[in-house]
């Protein structure tokens, strides 16, 4: 998968291609989401730690919401960095630090 992302984000840098550019951030992110997944699995099948899949699926959870937010310009928002509002329906700049 990170060999598939990093030639998609090549090819998108080539084609100025702001689709293929989301499409290899997308494979990026499905990596590393399967990899949690597989670690607090593996965990709990292997040494028996029952927790390490609840973990797991938090750290999930947190790294989506990372990337939401990433992904939707409110970065911004939430650093108070001056930028032009987003298309996605988060608060302008100067607005409120939180996503819509």
């Amino acid at each position: 998968m990170q060999w598939l992302a990093r030639s998609k984000r090549r090819t998108a840098a080539r084609l100025a291609s702001r689709a293929l550019e989301a499409d290899a951030f997308q494979t990026k992110a499905y990596f590393w989401l399967s990899v949690m997944t597989l670690a607090g699995i593996g965990l709990n099948a292997a040494v028996g730690w029952w927790w390490a899949d609840p973990v797991a699926a938090l750290a999930m959870t947190l790294f989506i919401a990372k990337e939401g937010l990433e992904d939707c310009g409110c970065e911004s928002a939430v650093t108070r960095e001056p930028q032009a509002p987003p298309a996605c329906g988060c608060s302008p700049p100067g607005a409120g630090p939180h996503c819509r």
